[in-house]
Order: structure tokens, then C-alpha cells, then sequence
């Protein structure tokens, strides 16, 4: 994967039976924000959990900035 030059955040998003894992690289100003649009993007069904890495957590004997666990929506 190709990191661009400008500030930037990689999401790795596995899902709970590990169907629709997918991995994004966005330019935004911080990981909270990484974390927010990628929400924001997934269906209403998705579970899993959800990543966000600079490009010195990215190795994976580092922890990642943020780690959470994403439920699905319930519907009202």
C-alpha cells in the first residue's frame, strides 16, 4: 500500500465472520476523525472491529491508536 506525503491514517476493519475485512488510508487531521468516517460509511449491519494506525503503529508489534469494537444498529 502506498502512503500518500500529506497527514494521514490507515483503518483496518475486520468483521465479525470476517467477510467484509477491508483496509482504507484517509487524509484527515487525526484518528478520531478517521474513526468517525469510517463509521459513517459502513451499512447498518456491519460488526467487527475497527483500527486506526499511523505509519509508526502500522507494524503489527504495535498497538494501534484507537481499537474499537463496532455493534450493528438497531433499527427502532
Amino acid at each position: 500500500m502506498i502512503c500518500p506525503k500529506a497527514k494521514h491514517f490507515h483503518v483496518i476493519c475486520n468483521d465479525v465472520f470476517e467477510k467484509e475485512n477491508f483496509v482504507k488510508v484517509l487524509e484527515v487531521s487525526d484518528a478520531n476523525a478517521a474513526l468517525e468516517q469510517v463509521i459513517a460509511e459502513l451499512p447498518a449491519s456491519w460488526e467487527g472491529s475497527i483500527e486506526v494506525r499511523d505509519d509508526a503503529t502500522l507494524n503489527d508489534r504495535k498497538f494501534p491508536l484507537i481499537d474499537f469494537w463496532r455493534t450493528p444498529l438497531q433499527e427502532r
